[in-house]
């Protein structure tokens, strides 16, 4: 008896101590003698029928066992529902990479291509502002080429309307973020431009907000630096899929429109911070609000961690955590997608 005093825990051990001690009780009221006994073993048939109290005793611990699966099969059935995780602030949101949209993106321009002139109009969305260096040191008769017809400037060039929030921007080979908040427009690239520079390739591309619908699109123009403005050749555009609300999107970025090929997923996180991929390592100027693309292969693994800023919070250290899994085992046949985060 002191075992099952040691080990009964909760309903279920309260019964297994009511079914001991009524075995214990009922061995000292009934103790018959050894031969007896042996007589009624050897007369018993192999299978026999159990006694009324111990089909009670053992309907009881049935009943108990299945309240208990019940009431656990409930918990664990919720918690997957509701999406969270024991101990932690922390959502789980499952999403299937078959579902998502498809960008076959272009190859982009190269300015050994550029043409000697630009008649096309110019975008809009792409602004250049003077910076303050312009008007000093050239321009003054040191004797530096440009400088003595004081026609070349330093200027910070930037996207700005068009919907778009947030991407990254390159102008030959110098590449930059741009992003929009609180009305306010940041980020931008150096380039130089005067009467006597030359055209350089350009490619934009990033998160657009417009009329309610949220899209990713990659521009590639030309960059007319005699005029410090740029001219479209293409876009190329793709509506996103919401993973994490607000927060994260993504779509299939893929060789072909079926994608029978190669595929990857690009997951779009505009308030990235930064970000830090585990199977396929960023490039070292790329910048965690423009597309982040990940392969999807069978069995391979990748996983992507990302600190967002809080678009709620103007506190710039007010931030939260996002991380996506994608994982696929060599005998399955499709992969698994899981967005986690904090503070949902």
């Amino acid at each position: 008896m002191s075992s099952v005093l040691a080990h009964g825990r909760g309903r279920f051990g309260l019964v297994l101590l009511a079914a001991s001690l009524a075995a214990c009780g009922a061995g000292q009221t009934a103790a018959k003698p050894a031969a007896d006994v042996a007589k009624a073993k050897a007369a018993t048939p192999a299978k026999t029928m159990v006694s009324t109290d111990d089909a009670e005793v053992a309907s009881l611990l049935v009943m108990a066992s299945d309240e208990d699966q019940v009431a656990t099969r409930k918990t664990i059935e919720r918690r997957v529902r509701m999406g969270e995780t024991r101990a932690k602030a922390r959502a789980s949101l499952p999403f299937r990479i078959e579902d998502l949209p498809v960008l076959v993106p272009s190859d982009p321009l190269l300015d050994k291509n550029a043409p000697a002139s630009i008649k096309q109009a110019y975008a809009k969305e792409v602004v250049a502002k003077k910076q303050s260096s312009s008007s000093g040191y050239y321009g003054r008769g040191h004797g530096y080429g440009y400088g003595q017809q004081n026609d070349m400037t330093y200027n910070t060039v930037s996207v700005e309307g068009e919907g778009f929030s947030a991407g990254i921007l390159r102008v030959g080979t110098n590449e930059a973020t741009f992003y929009r908040r609180y009305d306010s427009n940041y980020g931008g690239v150096s380039v130089t431009c005067g009467k006597n520079e030359y055209t350089m390739a350009a490619r934009w591309e990033g998160l657009v907000s417009k009329d309610g619908e949220k899209t990713y699109e990659v521009v590639d123009a030309w960059f007319d630096r005699k005029e410090c403005k740029a001219s479209v050749v293409r876009r190329t555009s793709v509506k996103l899929a919401e993973i994490v609300p607000g927060t994260v999107y993504a779509f299939r970025q893929c060789s072909d429109a079926e994608c029978s090929g190669k595929t990857s997923v690009a997951l779009v996180i505009p308030d990235a911070q930064s970000a830090v991929v585990q199977g396929t390592p960023l490039a070292p100027n790329a910048s965690p609000a423009a597309r982040i693309v990940v392969p999807v292969k069978r069995g391979g693994s990748e996983a992507v961690l990302a600190q967002v800023a809080k678009a709620s919070s103007r506190n710039s250290s007010a931030s939260k955590r996002v991380a996506v899994e994608i994982m696929q085992g060599t005998k399955d046949d499709a992969p698994f997608a899981t967005a986690f985060v904090e503070d949902l």
